[in-house]
């Protein structure tokens, strides 16, 4: 496994740590609510120290900035594409030319890239799921906060 897939993906699993938390946090939050235990619900945040509001706005940082890094792993996968597409033509040109070691070598090239530029698309995939996770729980916790605000005594 390479470096910068490495780094994805203990990125995507602190992201998801952090997120499955905050969604503990915030159930919990919901549960006493829902047996109208309010001031259980006050202590269980209080003690968590986060608010819907809270959870909401850290969870939006988070997607942003993952957003930032997977906005960069999509210019590299354009970038392998195009790499990949360059070393099949050339592979063409040697085949057209006789050169037949050429085309073989030029063809491992292309898989290469290929193969990194499909590993890449893997991420972003994976990237798409964690993002609509982050997104219904942020507008989960939002519309949550709106509906039934726990105001301090």
């Amino acid at each position: 496994m390479s470096t910068r897939t490495e780094r994805t993906t203990l990125a995507l699993n602190q992201a998801r740590a952090h997120l499955d938390a905050g969604i503990a946090a915030f159930n919990a939050f919901v549960v006493a609510l829902q047996h109208r235990d309010v001031p259980e619900a006050r202590v269980r945040v209080k003690a968590a120290r986060l608010s819907p509001h809270k959870i909401a706005a850290e969870l939006e940082r988070e997607a942003e900035a993952l957003a930032a890094h997977f906005r960069a792993v999509a210019q590299l996968q354009t970038v392998e594409m195009a790499r990949a597409s360059d070393w099949e033509r050339r592979a063409m040109l040697a085949v057209q030319d006789g050169r037949d070691d050429l085309a073989r070598h030029a063809l491992v090239r292309c898989g290469q890239h290929q193969a990194q530029a499909d590993q890449l698309a893997a991420e972003l995939t994976e990237w798409n799921l964690v993002h609509d996770q982050y997104r219904v729980t942020i507008a989960l916790l939002r519309q949550d906060a709106k509906q039934g605000e726990v105001h301090p005594p």
